[in-house]
């Protein structure tokens, strides 16, 4: 084939295969023309080629010594060009893509030409027998033929022009694009570090949702979308939501979450670090909190993503009446346990004194009808002794949290929050950003 038709087939051909490996040869001007180069350069044994024209002391020396289509043509050719290019690449380019395209690109040309009348001894020198596809010269190419070259060029250029997504996009991108479910939308979640835009159109409760959302969390049955300024969730398994469908786009933007670590800030502080933010996090604090105006009271709390999530103490003497009734439960279960430890003991007792009776009334006894007939109640009020499953409850600890309990009945300071929050950079969000503030201890 002819340099046109090898550098536009290299391209659809390295672009399509690259793709697999969500490589965009059109992502960077070393991409493509390394490809372009490589699609070249097999016929470097060749002095009046385009490449050889560029290397023509090589191009000379080795269309001398093997001649046109030879050992340049071979797998071992790429092989050993694909061998210097890893080489190359993990030196100077620190391992970047540069490998793929080079072999790609390369072997694109060892195919084109195996698609002409002549082919090429793609085992050369161990066999020099040409390979060609397909077996019917009919349906190979002549290079050289401008109608045939002709209509080559124009299918692989109107290729190159409508591939461009899938170049951009990669294959399996394209691909789960193609699908608009939850599955595929959670299939290039896990693979990708960009932020992701999901366009949302479903039915619940007879009414159409539509909108556009930033992918917060995904599963196989479900996707959180940060949508609105709220956080919206799309699932299989809710039977409320019906016709789901879904189209995604990759931003520029990488997720990217900050996080912030902070001791001892006061209510007002740590809501204003999380106004209108997307926010994942740790939080303790020194009294009782909720969270959103939840029913849920909380000491401790490991919550997902929030949008601007609200954290509030509870109000003093709603604080105190359930401290309150805190301490009667622990006061009931302290009455239990000493009642139960009261009950075994006297259990025990009961058997102790049996025990004693049954003692005497043998050594009182005369007949040994008698005799026996106690002994083999003692051995029976014996084994109830030591197999009598007691153990004496523990109760220390509810003493303790007791002493806890009645402090903080008593005390009157204001709670703090310690812990740690991750929170979403989203872009177009910069105003909100910068009307909160950073209270932060360690970054």
């Amino acid at each position: 084939m002819t340099a046109p038709n090898h550098i536009t087939g290299g391209i659809v051909f390295t672009g399509l295969f690259c793709s697999l490996f969500s490589i965009n040869i059109f992502g960077n001007p070393i991409y493509i023309s390394t490809c372009i180069f490589c699609s070249l350069l097999p016929d470097i044994d060749h002095t009046k080629s385009i490449i050889g024209k560029a290397f023509y002391p090589i191009a000379k020396s080795i269309s001398k010594s093997y001649g046109h289509r030879t050992i340049t043509h071979s797998i071992f050719a790429l092989i050993g060009i694909t061998i210097l290019a890893s080489i190359i690449d993990a030196i100077y380019f620190n391992n970047s893509n540069l490998t793929l395209i080079v072999f790609f690109s390369f072997f694109s040309h060892l195919l084109l030409d195996m698609l002409t009348l002549q082919g090429i001894p793609l085992f050369y020198p161990v066999f020099k027998n040409p390979c060609v596809l397909p077996a019917n010269p009919e349906l190979r190419i002549r290079t050289g033929n401008l109608k045939q070259e002709g209509i080559a060029l124009f299918i692989f250029s109107l290729m190159t022009i409508f591939m461009q997504d899938l170049f951009a996009n990669g294959f399996w991108t394209t691909l789960n694009k193609s699908f608009g479910s939850i599955t595929h939308v959670n299939k290039e979640f896990k693979n990708t570090n960009n932020l992701m835009e999901v366009t949302y159109n479903y039915i619940e409760f007879g009414e159409t949702k539509t909108g556009k959302g930033i992918v917060l969390e995904s599963s196989k049955n479900e996707v959180k979308l940060f949508s609105d300024n709220k956080i919206l969730t799309i699932s299989k398994n809710n039977s409320n939501q019906k016709k789901i469908d879904l189209e995604f786009e990759l931003r520029k933007e990488k997720y990217k979450y900050i996080t912030r670590k902070f001791i001892s800030v006061t209510e007002k502080e740590i809501n204003q670090m999380c106004l209108n933010r997307v926010v994942k996090g740790t939080v303790t604090s020194t009294e009782t909190f909720i969270l959103n105006n939840t029913s849920k009271v909380e000491n401790n709390l490991i919550f997902e993503n929030t949008y601007s999530p609200i954290f509030k103490f509870m109000d003093k003497d709603t604080l105190k009446i359930k401290l309150n009734r805190e301490l009667k439960q622990k006061q009931i279960q302290l009455n239990r346990i000493d009642k139960i430890n009261s009950e075994n003991i006297e259990i025990l007792n009961n058997y102790k004194k049996d025990k004693n009776i049954i003692e005497g009334l043998i050594n009182s006894s005369i007949d040994i009808y008698t005799r026996n007939k106690y002994e083999k109640e003692l051995i029976k009020i014996t084994d109830k002794i030591d197999n009598y499953k007691f153990k004496k409850l523990e109760k220390e600890s509810i003493k303790q949290e007791i002493i806890f309990i009645k402090r903080l009945i008593k005390e009157d300071k204001k709670g703090t929050f310690s812990g740690s929050i991750q929170y979403l950079e989203i872009p177009n969000k910069t105003e909100d950003y910068k009307n909160s503030i950073e209270i932060t201890a360690t970054d």
